[in-house]
């Protein structure tokens, strides 16, 4: 069950995605918007970008902190807070999430310690 919930979980976040609930082609569509549109679209599109917790929308927003107006490169700022903000939140959850399903997993299921070192086996045995 929680082996579900945590896929669950990965496929929502895109695997390093965040919680995007864009799709492929949406995404596509705010990125070139921000890129390419006019100044209300881009702005709008910025913004956007920003409330996807979507990793792809960091070079598009990376790119606007150094356009020409001033507005444009303020939204980009204020839209990578908001992406930073939302994939803190995600991943934050989810290394919690598995943190907790590890300490429940039977030692059985743990990876076998490390072997000790052979060198250092053989320097110990001859002293």
């Amino acid at each position: 069950m929680r082996l579900i919930f945590l896929l669950s979980i990965l496929s929502i976040c895109g695997l390093g995605g965040g919680w995007s609930a864009a799709t492929a082609d949406e995404m596509d569509r705010l990125i070139t918007e921000a890129t390419t549109g006019s100044y209300e679209v881009r702005l709008q599109a910025l913004k956007a970008l920003g409330k996807s917790g979507d990793m792809r929308a960091l070079p598009p927003l990376l790119a606007a902190v150094k356009d020409q107006n001033a507005t444009i490169r303020d939204q980009a700022v204020a839209a990578l807070r908001a992406l930073a903000q939302t994939l803190h939140g995600v991943y934050r959850a989810v290394a919690q999430w598995i943190r907790e399903l590890l300490a429940t997993l039977p030692s059985a299921l743990a990876p076998p310690p490390p072997s000790p070192d052979v060198e250092w086996t053989r320097h110990v045995q001859h002293i």
